[in-house]
């Protein structure tokens, strides 16, 4: 597995290559920087958030593993039980696709129980979620103890909301980061893989577009819900997590960005309007205008109550969903693009 440490940071990383079985594989890109800035070692005492005022950042590095060295606990849990897909099987990559709120969680059961190809993909299947790794385990605690700290020790609100921001900045960077090492490790092993993604950048086509290229089946899925919904749902988590919810407003903004994306992902067909791959997301393919394209898209009516969710698009099979599809209120240009792909009765359609 030595192989597979970036030359980078491979005096860094040297112990780990050499000790583990399955080594952490950091993306050197952004490792070793936060917001511009080179990180500094832990074991000066002017860094933040070990110095709220500090200006450079702590080295990751050494908050989140053992003295610099070994395998960060988010990156251990990932892969806890679970097994590489058997040799000569082609491995998934599965996009959770669809903004905060819509059941993205709840994907990885739906797909077991709907079908039957999937049976053993919850113990093949590593999940790369960087909401899972900022809130939970190592980084988890961390991140709460460090805020403890700023909200105990800080004088006035101003401050504490400088430092409480910068905290969350910090972490949510240090979780991507861990989250990149997840996925990367993960497809060097051929394990099937969940990622998960609001769907409000064309990143998903770029994150495509390379793991089709490494042989992996790629799906995106889709858990539906209407915008209403929606909105309610994400104020009664906040109320329940206490943290605070995200602006109706953006929310609202993030549904309509993530289907228009969502177009562009939706498997090739001649008559559905879209620019083509740009060069720089088709990799060693430049012939190829389609390698961003996902092989599969699932759209699923998730608005109903837990349990009740409902196959509303599988563009493997997209003429047995219609029943389903017309009670859904997409967007406009997304439900013209299914309409081709899926051609249900115009009449029953519910344009917005």
């Amino acid at each position: 597995m030595t192989k597979y440490c970036s030359s980078i940071v491979f005096i860094f990383f040297l112990a780990t290559c050499l000790q583990a079985s399955t080594p952490f594989i950091a993306n050197e890109s952004y490792w070793g920087t936060f917001k511009d800035q080179v990180v500094v070692n832990c074991q000066f005492d002017a860094c933040f958030p070990k110095t709220l005022d500090a200006p450079l950042a702590c080295d990751t590095r050494c908050l989140f593993t053992t003295k610099g060295f070994g395998v960060p606990e988010a990156v251990t849990r990932a892969f806890n039980s679970k097994t590489p897909v058997a040799h000569g099987q082609k491995p998934t990559f599965i996009v959770a696709y669809g903004p905060a709120g819509s059941g993205k969680s709840s994907i990885l059961p739906l797909l077991v129980k709907s079908f039957p190809h999937f049976t053993h993909l919850d113990e093949t299947t590593v999940s790369v979620n960087v909401d899972d790794i900022f809130q939970g385990g190592e980084v988890g605690l961390l991140y709460k103890k460090y805020r403890d700290a700023i909200i105990a020790h800080t004088k006035s609100a101003e401050q504490r909301q400088l430092y409480t921001q910068r905290l969350y900045a910090y972490y949510r960077w240090v979780a991507d980061q861990i989250s990149d090492g997840i996925l990367n490790q993960a497809l060097a092993g051929r394990y099937n893989v969940i990622w998960e993604t609001t769907g409000t950048s064309t990143w998903p086509r770029h994150e495509i577009a390379r793991i089709n290229r490494y042989g992996y089946d790629t799906m995106v899925i889709y858990p539906f819900v209407e915008t209403e919904a929606l909105v309610e749902r994400t104020k009664n988590r906040a109320q329940l997590s206490g943290q605070e919810a995200m602006p109706e407003q953006q929310l609202r903004d993030s549904v309509d960005a993530a289907q228009i994306n969502l177009i562009d992902l939706l498997p090739k067909n001649a008559h559905i309007a879209r620019e083509a791959c740009p060069v720089s997301e088709r990799f060693d393919a430049p012939n190829n205008q389609d390698v961003c394209r996902a092989k599969r898209v699932v759209l699923i009516d998730n608005s109903g109550e837990s349990g009740q969710s409902a196959i509303a698009l599988d563009t493997d099979a997209c003429q047995h969903h219609c029943d389903v599809q017309n009670r859904l209120n997409l967007g406009k240009p997304l439900e013209e693009a299914i309409q081709v792909l899926s051609p249900c009765p115009k009449q029953r359609l519910d344009l917005r």
